[in-house]
């Protein structure tokens, strides 16, 4: 009778681990091992286009093969003129779903037309109210300048019942900051300078023309931009930016809206040698979140928010990201 019963106890206990593991360590290695090979062959997974939050065109991915009521995970690019159709980012999708997650991956206009736009927190905070209504449970990852709308949206309501998981990879703190990175080149990642100077003088003069500002304003506030040659010199520009614009730079900045307290897992992820943003900008973000559900991770396997792993160091490079990948989809269990 003693053995049948730890008989099968220990059988229950495998069986407990093996399904466990299923929907823990064989999805985030099924993420990892799909990330490796990005691009080499297309995951079999499904996709439809959905129109969400006031009429943006967003890409559900998803499995055949996956239990229902899966959890459901919103990734939110970075600038990208493709948007939602950026390879990279569709390579990263199907692995989502390959692993067994629903993912939906809007094209938010404002990151792909390079604009200053504050209407994109409140489309952002609709559509994750939408997600919330048809998922179970879910998760967002930003990515690169999309995590700063997409935290500061999170943030604007102080209760998501059914999120379970934050991630954010290569993200950051302060508006004005990211446009010093790309103005003064310090940091570019592919970025050519006068296409960074180009955009942001077409910003200013759309911003001018919409708000009322002079032909004189806008001149000279644009060329004073321009001129900056360092972080403080473009740091003491926005300072003395007109009201309505020192008003958007600090609606699109997620270090001035930080929700306390805040209980939700999250992983603010970031590469030490980060071409673009400087991993600084996340390390404020953990800062002020202060939360011990907050991992601040550094992870050798990115550049900015692409691989680029010797295979000499590999698994040291990875373990990080493998770490948090775990995490995450335990989070989303």
């Amino acid at each position: 009778m003693y053995r049948r019963a730890v008989g099968i106890g220990v059988g229950a206990l495998a069986y407990g681990l093996i399904l466990w593991g299923m929907q823990t360590v064989l999805p985030a290695g099924a993420l990892i091992r799909a990330l490796w090979h990005a691009g080499r062959a297309p995951l079999p997974v499904g996709r439809e286009t959905l129109s969400m939050a006031e009429g943006w065109a967003v890409d559900r991915w998803f499995s055949h093969v996956a239990r229902p009521g899966r959890p459901c995970v919103v990734v939110i690019h970075g600038l990208t003129p493709d948007g939602k159709d950026d390879p990279r980012l569709q390579d990263f999708a199907r692995a989502l779903a390959w692993s067994g997650l629903d993912v939906y991956v809007p094209h938010v206009p404002a990151l792909a037309e390079f604009r200053l736009d504050p209407r994109v927190v409140v489309q952002m905070k609709g559509l994750f109210q939408e997600v919330e209504g048809r998922c179970p449970a879910w998760a967002l990852i930003g990515i690169s300048v999309g995590a700063g709308p997409a935290l500061r949206a999170l943030w604007s309501e102080p209760r998501w019942p059914r999120l379970r998981a934050v991630a954010t990879v290569g993200a950051y703190a302060d508006a004005c900051h990211l446009m010093a990175v790309g103005l003064i080149g310090e940091r570019l990642y592919g970025w050519d300078v006068a296409s960074v100077r180009s955009a942001l003088r077409q910003a200013l003069t759309d911003w001018g023309r919409t708000h009322g500002w002079s032909d004189e304003t806008t001149h000279r506030q644009t060329e004073r931009l321009l001129a900056a040659r360092s972080v403080e010199e473009v740091s003491a520009w926005c300072r003395q930016a007109p009201p309505d614009l020192q008003a958007v730079l600090r609606e699109l900045s997620p270090i001035a809206h930080v929700a306390r307290p805040w209980n939700v897992p999250t992983w603010i992820l970031h590469s030490p040698a980060d071409p673009a943003i400087p991993i600084e900008e996340s390390r404020r973000l953990a800062r002020a979140l202060a939360s011990p559900t907050v991992r601040f991770v550094e992870v050798p396997a990115l550049t900015h928010v692409e691989a680029d792993v010797p295979s000499r160091h590999a698994w040291r490079a990875w373990q990080p990201l493998w770490n948090a990948a775990w995490g995450f989809y335990r989070a989303l269990d």
